[in-house]
């Protein structure tokens, strides 16, 4: 029998409370809510502003009235749709790991923001495709405006700094398909054999330039039109949304509405609607991405919300014992070991008191965890 002057056995260094891992979410989530404020707070002050300080660039054919309107609904698109990228690039630094994003998905946004960079900047910037997009649409003037090119540009900086995340962070095993591959080199093949064609002045007049951009804005177009089903697919597959961060999404249906509202309103006060036809890109890829982004808030917060908090909760309390990198290097390598067995990587709690840390415990540990039946889900990235 013990008695009261025994000294207490020393709690398992691999024990945490339950307690400290929903306290942990509870913080997270207040400071989420912090930073989510702070950046509406952001996107809507600066949208006002440049939309009061850039007013003349806007379409001249507009009321000066509906250009201001049509302005600020512009600056509050691109404030959202590029606001959108820093969530994920923040998350993935934070974590050091870029495991529950799909890198096919991040392929094929390098290619699409590149070509729609290039549109958007030739529409803005050059006077002879400008002048030829006039003629070809009835004396309008193009619809691309400032915010538009300046949206372009930055996607596709915040989409290069992805990718060098992926290369430099834990990856989870994960690699591009060859889908990706073959759609991301066949789309640069085909615009450069145009453009090869167009400045040997083969075909004369049947091809040029503005042709040549309409191409390309294709391109983006049919990129995004694929894009969202590779990530659809993990998070499915995976049995969570962990890794791909929902602001983004959130943010991203944000722009989409935005965008596809001031083309409208464009359009409807000109009584012209060529300015859909004419950038048919712009207009798609706003209700594209729109139909997407309900299909992955339907994962989130519908189908994998349990999972996801218990995930959340686990990678809290992991960061805070190991730190950031350790603990994506522990879920990550829970995954993949736990696909190789054809079982869910343990997740939930073993008890209602402790949370025990597999990824530090002993292999046996760590496969009683998993036939107990702890957890749910999916196989691993490793076998997307």
């Amino acid at each position: 029998m013990s008695t009261a002057s025994e000294p207490r056995e020393a709690p398992d260094e691999h024990e945490l409370s339950l307690v400290d891992g929903k306290e942990l979410e509870r913080v997270e989530a207040r400071r989420d809510c912090i930073r989510s404020s702070i950046a509406v707070a952001f996107m809507v002050a600066f949208s006002l502003a440049m939309a009061f300080v850039l007013r003349d660039f806007g379409t001249e054919a507009l009321p000066e009235g509906v250009r201001v309107i049509s302005g600020i609904i512009g600056w509050l698109y691109f404030s959202a749709w590029s606001v959108s990228f820093w969530p994920q690039v923040l998350q993935n630094f934070a974590r050091k790991s870029t495991v529950g994003m799909s890198f096919d998905y991040q392929m094929l946004n390098v290619i699409g923001f590149s070509a729609y960079a290039i549109f958007n900047c030739a529409m803005f910037f050059n006077a002879d495709i400008r002048a030829a997009y006039s003629r070809a649409n009835h004396g309008q003037a193009s619809p691309v405006q400032i915010n538009d090119v300046l949206f372009a540009l930055h996607a596709l900086a915040l989409t290069l700094v992805i990718v060098v995340q992926i290369f430099i962070f834990e990856a989870g095993g994960q690699k591009v398909s060859m889908f990706a591959t073959v759609v991301c080199l066949g789309s640069v093949a085909v615009v450069s054999i145009y453009a090869i064609l167009i400045a040997a002045g083969v075909g004369g007049s049947v091809f040029n330039w503005l042709d040549w951009l309409y191409t390309v804005s294709y391109v983006k177009l049919g990129v995004t039109l694929i894009k969202y089903m590779p990530q659809a697919v993990i998070n499915h597959r995976r049995g969570t949304t962990d890794g791909f961060n929902m602001h983004n999404v959130l943010l991203d249906f944000t722009g989409g509405s935005l965008s596809v509202a001031q083309l409208v309103l464009d359009c409807w006060v000109l009584d012209d609607w060529s300015g859909i036809t004419g950038d048919l890109v712009k207009f798609l890829l706003g209700l594209t991405s729109m139909v997407f982004d309900v299909v992955y808030v339907l994962q989130h917060f519908v189908c994998f919300s349990e999972r996801n908090r218990e995930l959340l909760r686990r990678r809290l309390v992991l960061e805070t014992k190991h730190g950031a990198l350790e603990a994506s290097r522990i879920l990550a390598r829970e995954e993949q070991e736990a696909a190789a067995r054809g079982r869910p990587a343990p997740v939930a709690v073993p008890n209602d008191k402790t949370l025990l840390l597999a990824g530090s415990a002993s292999p046996s540990s760590g496969a009683a965890l998993t036939d107990s039946g702890l957890g749910g889900g999916s196989p691993s990235l490793a076998q997307v």
